[in-house]
This record gives C-alpha cells, structure tokens and sequence, in this order.
C-alpha cells in the first residue's frame, strides 16, 4: 500500500486506472518523471491516441518498471 504507480492519459480509460490504483491502496503518479523519481515499479498508459500511448511506453521502458500490455518495439 502507498506504492506509486505512474497513470498517463485523460478520459475514461484512464479515471479507470487511476480509481483502480486508489482503490488498491497505491499513490497516483500523473507525471512521468515524478513517478520514476519517487521509485514507481508500474505503469499505466490510457492516451486516446495509440501513437502517444507508444511514445510513452518506450519512454518508460526500463528494467524496474512493468507497463502491462505493451512491446517495446522501435517500429510501427
């Protein structure tokens, strides 16, 4: 409990994640860089826009970080 966890996006698909996240005892992270700083191990992407939501997959990719749901491939 009170682990952050980094939420990116807006709408539905992301109020979604972040109320899953609250409810799970764990501390939202809006902010790439304040989650990675404060030690988030997982992340979520819920932009409307897939080229965004690949951006900032491969932005987070790192050893310490899970972010369900995506391959980080440098194509497509």
């Amino acid at each position: 409990a009170g682990q952050p966890v980094i939420v990116l996006g807006m709408g539905e698909a992301a109020e979604a994640k972040r109320r899953l996240v609250e409810r799970a005892g764990g501390d939202v992270c809006d902010d790439m860089q304040d989650g990675i700083d404060r030690g988030a191990r997982l992340a979520f992407i819920a932009h409307a826009d897939p080229a965004a939501c690949r951006a900032d997959a491969l932005r987070l990719r790192r050893p310490s970080l899970f972010v369900p749901g995506w391959r980080y491939a440098t194509s497509n």
